[in-house]
């Protein structure tokens, strides 16, 4: 690999850092200055990672994920009046969960490092299962889908069958999209594209699209039975935002003005007014992404969506190269974990996809998030000077 090409892969988490850096100092000086404190703590925590060697990363890997598992049960006992994931540090809060995702990447890279059996494949599923459990109790959608994102793509790219973990996704999704029948019909193709190009065979992707024909027609009854009406208004906000405008689909619709309003070039620094008058909720989390295109316009959105496709098809390709097979799928899960985060959130700001919460790597406000993503690329930069010595 050139050694150009390995700068540009560092030099682009630390990029998408500092815009989301000088963002956040145009929503409030306040966000910017914990957020400069949390960098500098990644730093710190990117360069531990990437001094030890990877048998000490993958020796700890399962003890690391113990640890994460007894903070998610630890932050479910916290008192709260709303969601708990945090758990209060002095002036800082910790999201358990944002550990969970790297100790899961890694005990997962480390068990499909050892021998390929079903029996390794379906001790991996319900491992991945108790972190998913944990955060959908909290309640925590988007995170629990981190979990399963990262556990199928992590089994498929290990060589494993994974059209179970593939029926159930699927499943799932058929029944949130049977509410719109178009867009649902255009979801059938996709899945059957996808299982196509998975390589998966005629009668599984036939009992794959019969079955969730099935779930699309019992979902009326699911509907009006098994969900509260919060849920519902959820769902229904995410189809038709302009029903709620003044309710839980305030924040979509303001979203899509902010990016609209931004033009090609934006507003300019600090004169966004979406988020200036306070229109914009969330704008430096969930909407950053709208915020940044607010104020610097569509090419700089499509310049972050450009870094990020780009980091995650090369982080993907020098993975496979590895010749250290943990480190092989330690940069797998890596990839599609940066890859999952970055999708849903522009996703949701371009209200492609429901808002979950999910952060925007590198650029969000957070210290929880932005640690863990130094860890990660830590222990991946760590396996790409090891497999090139």
């Amino acid at each position: 690999m050139k050694k150009v090409e390995i700068r540009l892969m560092l030099a682009i988490p630390v990029l998408l850092t500092m815009i989301g850096l000088l963002e956040l100092y145009s929503i409030n000086p306040m966000f910017f200055y914990r957020q400069l404190i949390s960098s500098f703590l990644a730093i710190l925590t990117f360069l531990l990672f990437y001094s030890v060697h990877s048998d000490l990363i993958e020796s700890a890997a399962v003890p690391l994920f113990v640890l994460s598992v007894l903070l998610l049960i630890v932050v479910l006992g916290m008192p709260s009046n709303g969601p708990k994931r945090w758990i209060p540090l002095g002036g800082f809060k910790f999201q358990p969960s944002e550990l969970a995702k790297l100790a899961t990447i890694l005990t997962l890279a480390h068990m499909f490092s050892q021998k390929k059996t079903r029996a390794a494949f379906w001790k991996a599923v319900v491992l991945t299962l108790i972190p998913f459990g944990l955060t959908l109790i909290e309640p925590d959608l988007g995170t629990a889908a981190v979990f399963a994102f990262i556990g199928f793509a992590m089994a498929y790219l290990a060589g494993f069958e994974t059209e179970p973990l593939f029926f159930a996704i699927v499943i799932l999704l058929s029944s949130i999209l049977s509410f719109v029948p178009m867009g649902y019909i255009l979801f059938l193709a996709v899945v059957a594209l996808t299982a196509r190009l998975l390589r998966y065979s005629a009668s599984f992707i036939f009992l794959l699209v019969f079955a969730s024909i099935i779930v699309a027609l019992i979902t009326p009854v699911i509907w009006e039975k098994g969900l509260h009406d919060y849920q519902r208004k959820r769902i229904t906000a995410f189809f038709q935002p302009e029903k709620f405008e003044k309710d839980i689909g305030w924040q979509t619709v303001q979203a899509h003005i902010a990016l609209g309003s931004g033009g090609l070039t934006g507003k300019g620094f600090r004169h966004g007014t979406q988020k200036g008058l306070s229109f914009l909720p969330a704008a430096h989390t969930d909407f950053i992404f709208s915020s940044i295109g607010e104020e610097f316009g569509f090419i700089v959105c499509s310049l972050i969506t450009f870094l990020f496709l780009w980091w995650v098809i090369k982080a993907l390709m020098i993975s496979y190269g590895f010749k250290n097979r943990f480190g092989q799928l330690l940069g797998y899960g890596v990839a599609t974990s940066i890859y999952f985060h970055a999708f849903v959130n522009i996703g949701a700001n371009l209200g492609l996809l429901p808002v979950v919460g999910l952060p925007l790597p590198f650029i969000t406000y957070g210290g929880s998030h932005l640690i863990v993503e130094a860890a990660m690329l830590g222990a991946f930069f760590r396996q790409l000077k090891e497999n090139s010595e």
